[in-house]
């Protein structure tokens, strides 16, 4: 009886990384998670012990992409019954674009452990030194490239990936341009 009790515990912690009786973490725990107006994302990670690897994750065109990584040691140390590690709180600074920004936070140590996705949705577009164009109902990129138009209240009113923009479908008025290969915005003038 009290060997197949302890070949279930050596079982369990070989498949689950977890004793049933004492619950040892071997996986890191992210929390506190949280992001302001500017783009500061702030963050707490519970790791079992020893460097862990730390990535920013950001959702764009159908598409999770690693935007910040960072390699970590926890600076303080905990123990609380069979779970030893740290903890250490970490922030950075995103770019945030016009409309829902979406990310995640992913941590190796020794297992790769997602956070909740962050969605924050930002109301003003930023306009970087491209000066206004005007364009009827067409205008074309050099190649390929993913963008997205918004109109004056930050409403995504086209989204393609192609050399050929077609503006036939909007109204005339001021609309806002984002590539994705340059987070720059352009003033499009419908005529």
């Amino acid at each position: 009886m009290t060997r197949s009790i302890i070949l279930n515990i050596i079982i369990c912690f070989l498949l689950h990384g977890q004793i049933s009786l004492g619950q040892i973490v071997d996986s890191a725990k992210i929390t506190n998670i949280s992001i302001d107006a500017n783009g500061l994302l702030k963050w707490t990670v519970f790791s079992p012990g020893g460097k862990f690897t730390q990535t920013i994750e950001s959702f764009e065109n159908e598409n999770w992409k690693t935007i910040y990584s960072l390699t970590s040691i926890p600076i303080i140390s905990v123990s609380f019954g069979p779970n030893k590690g740290g903890t250490t709180n970490e922030s950075t600074n995103l770019k945030l674009h016009c409309g829902k920004n979406k990310f995640r936070i992913k941590v190796t140590s020794p297992y790769t452990t997602s956070s909740e996705e962050i969605e924050f949705y930002s109301h003003k577009p930023e306009i970087i030194d491209s000066p206004p164009f005007e364009a009827k109902d067409y205008f074309s990129f050099d190649k390929k490239i993913s963008y997205q138009i918004f109109d004056k209240h930050s409403t995504r009113v086209l989204q393609e990936n192609d050399s050929l923009v077609n503006l036939s479908s909007l109204r005339r008025g001021t609309y806002y341009l984002q590539t994705d290969t340059v987070k720059r915005w352009a003033i499009i003038h419908k005529k």
